[in-house]
This record gives structure tokens, C-alpha cells and sequence, in this order.
């Protein structure tokens, strides 16, 4: 035998004692079930070497008859549930339900080991029994997951747990390594925590939500209705949702201490979401707080979520950025060619009837950082019942530096405010730490406002000056560009607006009637005064507009009457160019 065969027959006697290390198992009440309860399986499994072993579970056995939770520890598991009968090879059955007793976690998941464990949950209910309201849970009612390990939930409902931290699911890092969870058309519902409703992570681990996962209807007395995170990683993918949870601080997300939450357009069906969440206080979709937390979202979908507190708040209705915190969302390659198939803000409504007031939809504040480029807001609403302020979009004050909100490429329409960008200072801050907006290319329509241009506050009610730029952009359909006797401070440059300014603005020109806008497109008319207006001069972003199309695509048979570009968040493509044959 030369030196090559024998390494091949090592390598296959290898590979058949990995594979006769992996086996399957059963646990049901038929004959052909090899296990009566979870935890003996769970026993075998883990004296059975290092192949990772199925577990199959039969749907109507009961699964709550066990002493202790259940303890996974430094091993490679797959739960499969679903099978009707221990000797079918099929999922055919309904999802296998197990009930918590509520001694501690359901499962503990835990790996101190250097090469990182896997436990796949697969087509299972968790739950807690009918009426249960006892809290003895520290954190992660049904799932617990400590140091190096990954667990995978798919195909699964996990609700009506109660934790401290985390109702449904906890993660925590251990010296060996940091855990993560991914769930795989699963549903996260309705379980309640002081913090983290749904999901708790603290540390650096991971929670990733692939197509198909939401987590909804989940409630925490403090942050985070349906994630809390403190510096961990939060994934959204398409079909993914935050969705109807309600918490004080951060209804949908709160995100802290380096956490980073990334929301990617994954498939061009539809964006992850941010849907129906409320805060009693602030930031009902998403709150991100603390330097070094940041969101980076390309596509994202935030819709109908609530910043309605009975007395002061209100604050980002549907996104509240704040004390260093960066956030970004932009437009996705792969998103659908049109405005609101990518980024959208769409139904979200802030109110607040408390002293001061300055309730928002998207909130900058406390040298918070937010770029917003290619996105729709449309159907908001901002409600200050003593009508002292509120914004669309608010940057508050901050020492040193101010925050900082730039937004480019945006269409606003049929919005309701008192301001379409504003601030809150209130009386003795540095004139320096105020917000500051910087606006390109925006489409304004059809928005019910006092103002467009914001407005700080400051007991007694007086309007003082923002730093505020508005370049490229058309303002159409409001009350006066700004409050009388207020002073804006800043660029106001190249505007088609029906609204007469009270300072000098370079090109601007109004428009009374003049056909600007295709019916039903926020595209120019192939006659609107829109058409190659301005130039490129101060603009952050002219590479393409807010469909993803190029700009600065003139039609030859047009000669630039400023510039190349079009006004507006859209830049009318250019008309083919027809030549006579004869």
C-alpha cells in the first residue's frame, strides 16, 4: 500500500466514525420512540461523542414533566419537532408545543469550549402555562444562551414568557467566547420584561433576524419593547419585522453602549421593518443612545409607530438618535426604483402635552448624528397640544458642537406639523450648541405647517435663529418659509418655492400654478421651471437621486438655464433624443 491509499482510508474511517457518532433520536409515547422525556435524550446526546445528534419530538407529548430546566452544555444539538409519530421521517405534524414551568429558563444553552457549539431549535411552540403570571426569571424566560455558542431558531413561536431582562430570549458573554442567535421564519411574541420585552443582549454578541422573523407585541416597563442591546449586534434582514411592541424608551429597539444595529435590503421583496411600536416617552420605532452605537440601514421600512406620552415626550415618533450616537440610512442598490420603495417614513405620529414640548418624528439630539439619503416621508403627524413646537425632523442642542441632521434626496408629502425641520433650545444655552440641519435636494408638498424652516424654543415661546441649509430643493404648498420676525441662519440657496422668504435667497423663484411635477410622480414636468436649475456648487451628493437614477442627465436638445441639476429630490431623466430621417 502506498502513502496516498493509506491517508484515504484514514479519511474515510474518520469520516464513518463522525458519521456513527451522530445519531437520532426520538421522544415521544409510541413503541418506536427510543426516549419517554427531553432530558434523557438530551442525556444520551451529550455522551454520544462529537457528532452533532437530532432530537425528534412528537406534537401532543407533554413536555413540561421535567425537575430542572433543560442544560445544554458544550454541545451541538438539533431539536426537531413537528414529527407525528417517532417513526415518521417527515415534519409533517403540527409544531411540537413545550410548556415552561417557570423554575428558570427554559433552556440554558452554554459553551466554554474554543470551537463554537451549535443548537438548532426547529418547529417548536414555547410557552408558559395558560394565565401563568409568575415572574421568577432573571433573564431569558425560554432562552438563555452564555459564551461561545450559536443558536438557531427557525420555524418556531415563542411567547408568553416573563424576565427581568429579555422575556423570551437572553444573551451573555463569557470569557470564552460571545454567543449568537439567529431566527429563521420565527415568531417572537408577546412576552413582557422590564427591559428587552422580547430579546436581552449585553456584550458583544449577535442577534440576526433572517426572512420571515418578527418580533411583535412584546411590552418592557423601561427600554427596549422588542430588543434591548447593549453593545451587541442587531441584524435585520428583508421580511423582518419590529413590530407592534410598546416599551418606555425605545418601543420596536433600544441600543446602547456600542451597539450596532444594521438593517440590510436583502431580497428586492421588501425591506425590514419597523412597524406599529410605541413609546410612552421616547423614540417609538427605535432609540440609539451613546457614543459608539450606531445604525446602518440600507432599505428600511418605518411605519405607523407612536411617541404619544400623557405628559413631556413625544419625541422621535418613529427614530430618536441621541448623546453621540451615528446613524445612516441610505438607498440600496437593489432597492425598486421608486421613492417610496426603499426608505420610507410612513403614518408615524408624535404628541406631547407636557412643558417644554417638542414632539418629532426623527430626533437628533445631545451630538447625536443622522444622515438620511433617497427616502419618502409621507402621512406623518406631529401634535403639540399647548402649540409650542414639533417638527418632522428635530436636531436639539448640545455643548460642544450642536447635533447634526444631514438629509438629502427626501420627498416630503402630506405631513402635518407646526415645523417641517426644527429645534428645542431652551433659555440660557450657547447660541453654538445649537442642532444644526443641513437640507439638499428636497421635494416639500402638500405638508399642513406653520413653518418649514424650524424653530428653537426657548420659555417664554420665541422663535430664534437655526442654523439651517437648504439648497437644490423645492418647497411647495406651505405658510411662511418662516415664523415673522424669526431670523434663519445659514444657506438658502437655488429654490423653487410658492413661499415667500423672509431673507434674500440666491436664484430662488416662485411659482404660482406653473405645472412642476408630472400627475401622480414627484418627477419634474418635462416643462417645470425644475428643470436644470442649479448648479453643483455646496451640494453633498449629486451622483444619483432619490430613485437611484443618475443626475445631472440633460437632455441634449436643453441648455442649462443655472446649472445641470434639477430641483428636487427627483432628476427627470432625459427625453431621446429623435432625429429626422428626411
Amino acid at each position: 500500500m502506498n502513502l496516498f491509499s493509506g491517508l484515504r482510508l484514514v479519511t474515510v474511517a474518520l469520516m464513518l466514525a463522525g458519521a456513527a457518532d451522530a445519531a437520532v433520536f426520538t421522544v415521544g409515547s409510541d413503541a418506536a420512540c427510543t426516549h419517554r422525556s427531553l432530558g434523557a435524550a438530551l442525556n444520551t446526546t451529550a455522551a454520544n461523542g462529537p457528532g452533532v445528534d437530532e432530537i425528534r419530538l412528537v406534537p401532543g407529548f407533554a413536555f413540561s414533566d421535567f425537575a430542572d430546566p433543560w442544560a445544554i452544555r458544550n454541545q451541538s444539538v438539533t431539536l426537531r419537532g413537528g414529527f407525528p409519530t417517532c417513526a415518521a421521517s417527515a415534519q409533517s405534524g403540527p409544531r411540537t408545543t413545550i410548556v415552561s414551568r417557570e423554575a428558570g429558563s427554559l433552556f440554558t444553552v452554554s459553551n466554554s469550549q474554543a470551537l463554537r457549539t451549535t443548537v438548532t431549535l426547529e418547529r417548536l411552540e414555547l410557552t408558559t402555562p395558560e394565565g401563568s403570571s409568575v415572574n421568577s426569571v432573571a433573564a431569558g424566560g425560554a432562552l438563555m444562551l452564555r459564551g461561545n455558542v450559536r443558536a438557531i431558531v427557525a420555524d418556531s413561536r415563542v411567547h408568553g414568557f416573563r424576565a427581568s431582562g429579555g422575556g423570551a430570549m437572553a444573551l451573555r458573554d463569557e470569557p470564552d467566547g460571545v454567543p449568537r442567535i439567529d431566527l429563521r421564519q420565527t415568531e417572537i411574541r408577546g412576552n413582557r420584561a422590564s427591559h428587552g420585552g422580547g430579546l436581552h443582549c449585553l456584550g458583544q454578541g449577535m442577534i440576526r433576524l433572517e426572512p420571515g422573523a418578527i418580533v411583535a407585541g412584546n411590552v418592557a416597563n423601561g427600554e427596549g419593547g422588542g430588543v434591548w442591546s447593549q453593545g451587541c449586534s442587531v441584524v435585520m434582514l428583508s421580511r423582518t419585522a419590529l413590530q407592534d411592541n410598546q416599551a418606555s424608551q425605545g418601543g420596536g429597539l433600544y441600543g446602547s453602549g456600542g451597539a450596532i444595529v444594521s438593517m440590510l435590503w436583502s431580497e428586492r421583496t421588501q425591506g425590514p421593518r419597523v412597524i406599529g411600536n410605541r413609546a410612552s416617552f421616547w423614540g417609538g420605532g427605535m432609540f440609539l443612545t451613546g457614543s459608539g452605537t450606531e445604525l446602518m440601514a440600507w432599505g428600511s421600512q418605518w411605519l405607523a409607530n407612536r411617541a404619544e406620552p400623557a405628559d413631556v415626550g413625544g419625541d422621535g415618533a418613529a427614530l430618536l438618535v441621541g448623546w453621540g450616537a451615528r446613524a445612516r440610512l441610505l438607498r440600496d442598490p437593489s432597492c425598486p426604483a421608486s421613492v417610496d420603495g426603499c426608505t420610507r417614513f410612513y403614518g408615524n405620529s408624535a404628541q406631547s402635552g407636557g412643558f417644554p414640548e417638542y414632539p418629532s418624528i426623527v430626533d437628533v439630539r445631545a451630538g447625536g448624528h443622522l444622515t438620511i439619503s433617497s427616502a419618502l416621508f409621507d402621512y406623518n403627524r406631529v401634535i403639540s397640544v399647548g402649540n409650542r413646537g414639533g417638527a418632522i425632523v428635530s436636531v436639539q442642542p448640545y455643548v460642544p458642537g450642536g447635533s447634526l441632521a444631514e438629509i438629502d434626496n427626501i420627498v416630503f408629502n402630506q405631513n402635518r406639523a407646526r415645523h417641517l425641520f426644527g429645534a428645542e433650545r431652551t433659555a440660557g444655552d450657547d447660541a453654538s450648541a445649537a442642532g444644526r440641519v443641513r437640507a439638499q435636494s428636497i421635494t416639500s408638498l402638500d405638508g399642513q405647517f406653520t413653518t418649514v424652516l424650524g424653530s428653537q424654543y426657548a420659555p417664554p415661546i420665541a422663535d430664534t435663529a437655526l442654523p439651517v441649509d437648504l439648497r437644490a430643493s423645492i418647497l411647495l404648498g406651505a405658510t411662511p418659509l418662516t415664523d415673522p420676525g424669526r431670523v434663519v441662519t445659514g444657506a438658502l440657496d437655488c429654490l423653487l418655492t410658492t413661499i415667500a422668504p423672509e431673507l434674500p435667497v440666491t436664484r430662488s423663484r416662485l411659482v404660482a400654478g406653473a405645472p412642476v411635477f408630472e400627475g401622480g410622480s414627484f418627477v419634474p414636468a418635462w416643462s417645470s421651471p425644475a428643470l436644470d436649475y442649479c448648479d453643483t456648487a455646496g451640494l453633498r451628493s449629486v451622483s444619483s437621486d432619490a430613485h437611484g437614477r443618475p443626475r445631472l442627465d440633460n437632455d441634449p436638445l436643453r441648455h442649462d438655464r443655472y446649472g445641470p441639476l434639477d430641483l428636487g429630490a427627483v432628476e427627470r431623466e432625459s427625453e431621446p433624443l429623435v432625429v429626422d430621417p428626411g
